[in-house]
């Protein structure tokens, strides 16, 4: 018996790491199952959604840059998923028919969760799909009284600003990320949700997060590939607390498993998913 296929979709993939999480799952769970990084260049991006459409694909997960170009594929999103703007898993239902979910609001909520309550201020960096699963965790469960989003292209922040406002919060500021003038002041979570510092391009960062830093600010980087990028490294040198990607990419990783299987990933996996980070990192 063939096994059940699922996949990753987006671009560039080589940094990815989901395929070893879930086969690492299926395996240990004994479950027939495979999945697999396909990557997909944007001006393929129709044909290739077709194709998939009218496979046997059981499931997938979408990464950057497609998590709100699918949705004019998908037959049903899930209200959260609509509220975000975002999809980051989809689930074949039957044949040709797909729901789409965002398990990424709950991974990025993971590693901060018992700090929420701390939380007065937010500067989001990026405006894309994580960008949006972000602001809607902190909006929905930290309590905040002001967030800011900064992007390279001032037009994606003003859009996202609107439509957070249109879920009733306020004030959102958003702005060019080089008038940084207009948004210098220090926050209380500082979070990198662009490609920007992944991979090879390790050495580059976007802003420096110790200039809109206080003693206490929490230095967060969605990027898990390298382990530390240079904006989580500026910001440790300087004795501030960070996080990378690992733990949101685990957790969404984990909520994505159960919507396709019904089942929790292994416990004895769970325990040792920071060793399993690290192994596959130094490969």
């Amino acid at each position: 018996m063939s096994p059940d296929k699922y996949c990753i979709i987006g671009y560039p993939l080589g940094h990815t790491l989901s395929p070893y999480i879930h086969n690492a799952a299926f395996k240990d769970l004994g479950i027939n199952a495979h999945y697999e990084s396909l990557e997909i260049d944007p001006k393929d991006f129709e044909t290739k959604i077709n194709e998939l459409k009218s496979s046997e694909l059981k499931g997938f997960n979408i990464t950057v840059p497609y998590k709100e170009k699918i949705f004019p594929y998908l037959n049903e999103v899930e209200e959260i998923a609509r509220q975000i703007g975002a999809v980051n898993t989809v689930l074949k239902v039957k044949d040709n028919y797909w729901k789409g979910y965002n398990t990424d609001y709950i991974g990025f909520l993971a590693p901060v969760r018992k700090k929420l309550y701390q939380i007065r201020s937010a500067l989001i960096i990026g405006a894309g799909g994580a960008a949006r699963a972000v602001c809607f965790g902190l909006i929905s469960e930290a309590r905040l009284k002001k967030l800011t989003i900064v992007n390279r292209t001032l037009e994606k922040a003003d859009k996202l600003k609107e439509e957070i406002n249109r879920y009733g919060f306020d004030p959102v500021l958003s702005f060019d990320i080089n008038n940084s003038a207009a948004y210098g002041e220090r926050y209380d979570l500082i979070i990198q949700t662009t490609l920007v510092g992944m991979g090879k391009d390790n050495r580059h960062i976007l802003l420096n997060p110790v200039s809109y830093s206080h003693q206490g600010t929490i230095v967060y980087d969605l990027i898990y590939n390298p382990a530390e990028t240079a904006f989580l490294k500026k910001a440790r040198n300087h004795g501030l607390k960070t996080i990378n990607g690992w733990s949101m990419l685990t957790e969404q990783a984990r909520q994505a498993f159960i919507i396709w299987t019904g089942q929790d990933f292994p416990v004895s996996m769970q325990k040792n998913l920071e060793e399993i980070y690290h192994r596959l990192l130094n490969q």
